[in-house]
């Protein structure tokens, strides 16, 4: 569990922007790759996001039944990971807001 905190407060880190973007399964692993993600399980990366958010940083999900949604490329819930709020909070520490782009290319 701590390592996925570990792994969802980097991504969100690196991922903090502010426009929104589509990637192209290329662009995709470029950037991936780009921050450092592992090859060997590029795969499975690429495999999460497009299942998750269809490569889209802006995606926000219908209110789950526990009254959380999910944000950006990888869905990252609001219930546990990140806050609602302009305040970062939460096991990331960072507002949901952040989890939602990639830097543009």
């Amino acid at each position: 569990m701590k390592l996925f905190a570990v792994i969802i407060f980097t991504l969100a880190t690196l991922f903090a922007q502010s426009q929104a973007k589509t990637f192209t399964r290329c662009e995709l692993v470029r950037e991936l790759r780009r921050q450092g993600f592992p090859e060997s399980r590029m795969r499975d990366w690429v495999c999460l996001i497009e299942h998750e958010s269809g490569r889209r940083t802006h995606v926000i999900s219908p209110v789950n039944s526990n009254g959380s949604r999910d944000h950006g490329l990888f869905q990252i819930n609001d219930r546990y990971w990140c806050n609602n709020g302009n305040t970062p909070g939460k096991d990331c520490n960072v507002t949901c807001a952040r989890k939602l782009i990639l830097p543009p290319g």
